[in-house]
């Protein structure tokens, strides 16, 4: 399953809140992220507020078991997939992670 790779987005700023490309949202909170340190950063400050809304994280990108491991243990309770972001950053539009989809589809950092 290691390492998660995804070619279409990497790491960095989104700017202002944004629909992205879809008509609507997934219906429940979403994040997308993935072991780099900006990522790291964002579920620290951002872990609270996840847990209260029930998002669920995508993990674009992780090298391997070890580092899996270490997120899996900074996010606690906050539920962790792993898999590749590519399909669903072209669906969006969007090309940056980390980020949270609303459940209506508004796309934030």
């Amino acid at each position: 399953i290691f390492p998660v790779v995804t070619t279409l987005a990497k790491p960095g700023r989104l700017g202002a809140p944004t629909r992205g490309k879809l008509k609507s949202g997934p219906g429940v909170p979403l994040c997308v992220l993935g072991d780099d340190a900006l990522s790291q950063q964002w579920l620290r400050i951002n872990q609270t507020a996840l847990l209260q809304m029930k998002a669920t994280c995508l993990v674009a990108a992780v090298r391997d078991e070890a580092a899996w491991r270490a997120l899996q243990s900074q996010a606690g309770e906050v539920p962790l997939t792993p898999g590749s972001f590519d399909a669903l950053a072209t669906a969006m539009g969007i090309a940056v992670y980390p980020i949270l989809v609303s459940p209506d589809g508004l796309v934030s950092q």
